[in-house]
């Protein structure tokens, strides 16, 4: 069916949702960390998101998560990745480099411990070590770190190393800080989850 001629066509990546434009609903990645972060949906939760383009999952999951006390944190390089600026009153946005270490820091001194970090950020194996070196010690005892899109390096060889990295941060932390994890690669999306141990 043609669209009425006043109507353009959108042709983006970013159009499945157009309540929050982040494509997280096409690769189904919300819906898998619907699944587990279910439990969390009234609880009042600290949450932070790596690389937040233009905000859509930011809006999303302030929207998705119903506590009050509830507060929602995207870092990302570029400022003017941010079309969409109007975020939700508990949405905090600042602008950091994966490779800042002194910033991240900083950030994540801020905030306390976080129940959920998602990396959502470059894909490259020195900024997904970076972050996870950096802030799982400030993930919160039964909280989840979740790094998506760890197969990229099958589709580009500038994100050569994230599969081993995968690899390593599990036998790292198997046992040790972490008794639970989960590793999908699925049609269109791949992500590592892990939950960190509470003792």
């Amino acid at each position: 069916m043609p669209l009425p001629k006043n109507k353009k066509k959108v042709n983006n990546r970013f159009n499945f949702r157009p309540t929050y434009p982040t494509d997280k609903f096409e690769s189904g990645l919300n819906y898998e960390y619907l699944n587990i972060l279910q439990g969390l949906k009234f609880q009042p939760i600290t949450f932070l998101e790596i690389g937040v383009a233009e905000g859509g999952s930011l809006n999303f999951f302030a929207d998705y998560f119903e506590h009050p006390d509830t507060k929602i944190v995207g870092i990302d390089r570029y400022a003017p990745q941010v079309a969409n600026p109007n975020f939700r009153k508990n949405c905090d946005f600042h602008i950091c480099d994966q490779n800042d270490s002194v910033k991240l820091k900083e950030i994540a001194d801020q905030y306390g411990v976080f129940d959920v970090i998602l990396d959502d950020g470059a894909h490259f194996k020195k900024e997904t070590e970076n972050c996870f070196e950096i802030l799982f010690p400030y993930l919160k005892p039964g909280g989840y770190y979740l790094i998506e899109d760890w197969t990229a390096e099958l589709i580009g060889k500038e994100y050569a190393g994230m599969i081993d990295l995968m690899m390593s941060i599990i036998k790292k932390n198997i046992g040790v800080n972490t008794k639970e994890f989960n590793l999908k690669m699925g049609d269109r999306c791949s992500y590592l989850a892990l939950r960190k141990r509470f003792s």
